[in-house]
């Protein structure tokens, strides 16, 4: 008749298998995180009328706004070491509480490290007299 050919299972060969289809539901998981934080990036601004925003350093919870008469900078408030939330200081600097670090209010540019790179510039739209933030 017919003959079987008997394929050995081993501890190793089970565990090796076990392992790969572990993956499985990892990389599922996986598309499902940077799917929602795609979402959340996507829906992420804040708009503030254009009257609220006074002349020099606005300082506010994620983005502080330099205005100077009609034009605007809008930097994020997360230190650029490790993500901690800067506040104002003393003359025209912003310093992480956690580490140190100061920037230049005017620009964002690092004045002390430990960061080595500067605050990020955030993207704003002018319209009908709000400014529209996007925040990442």
């Amino acid at each position: 008749m017919g003959s079987y050919n008997h394929i050995r299972l081993t501890r190793r060969k089970m565990i090796r298998a076990l392992g790969w289809l572990s993956l499985i539901p990892m990389a599922g998981l996986w598309g499902y995180m940077v799917k929602r934080e795609q979402f959340r990036d996507e829906r992420r601004l804040s708009r503030i009328r254009l009257s609220d925003i006074p002349q020099g350093n606005s300082f506010y919870n994620e983005y502080w706004i330099k205005r100077s008469s009609d034009s605007f900078k809008v930097f994020s408030t997360r230190c650029t070491h490790l993500g901690c939330r800067i506040r104002p200081a003393d003359g025209d600097q912003m310093v992480c509480p956690c580490h140190g670090s100061a920037y230049d209010a005017e620009n964002g540019s690092v004045i002390k490290g430990p960061a080595e790179k500067p605050l990020e510039m955030l993207n704003f739209n002018i319209v009908n007299d709000y400014l529209t933030i996007y925040i990442k």
